[in-house]
């Protein structure tokens, strides 16, 4: 029996979120695994917020900025902008593929 499909739009929002929400989380281990672990402390603080609207990765350690981009005194050691560029190359082919896997699954009517 064929399906009337009227939430389309909702199903792909819902996955789009759902693996943004993934790769938000996936992101947040590449940074915390590539943070520098002196005390751990900088690591820890890694953490992803939901904004509503989308999520974000953030570093709460209150120096993570000067090691993110270095000092007068200190080289950079980046960990956060390698993970957002990960993240930023991936989002889009898993939320494509997650609303292909919806597509699949749906016949209309006639």
């Amino acid at each position: 029996m064929p399906v009337i499909v009227t939430n389309l739009g909702r199903d792909i929002a819902y996955v789009a979120r759902r693996e943004a929400e993934k790769v938000a989380q996936e992101a947040a281990e590449m940074a915390r695994a590539a943070a520098p672990k002196k005390s751990g402390h900088l690591a820890n603080s890694i953490a992803v917020e939901d904004t509503g609207d989308g999520f974000k990765v953030i570093a709460r350690a209150g120096y993570a900025a000067e090691v993110e981009y270095g000092t007068a005194e200190m080289q950079p050691e980046p960990f956060m902008q390698p993970a957002k560029g990960w993240a930023d190359s991936v989002l889009p082919a898993r939320v494509c593929g997650g609303s292909q896997r919806i597509a699949r699954g749906m016949t209309w009517a006639h």
